[in-house]
């Protein structure tokens, strides 16, 4: 799924670390459940990469627009 305008990295450990993308063209993020979270990433060329997220408990996020 890398490319020069989008990388999906991992750390040490082989778990997801960050996903960059400079060409999305819709960046989706919604809770499903209590526990699982989703987020959609489309690119061009009917390129997608779907991430779920999960936690046995409670996630805290904030969003700060600059």
């Amino acid at each position: 799924m890398n490319s020069p305008k989008t990388e999906v990295r991992y750390n040490d450990k082989g778990t997801l670390d960050e996903i960059v993308s400079s060409e999305a063209t819709l960046v989706h993020l919604e809770q499903m459940d209590t526990d699982i979270w989703w987020l959609g990433i489309d690119l061009p060329g009917d390129q997608i990469i779907r991430v779920f997220l999960s936690s046995n408990s409670d996630i805290t996020a904030w969003v700060r627009q600059e």
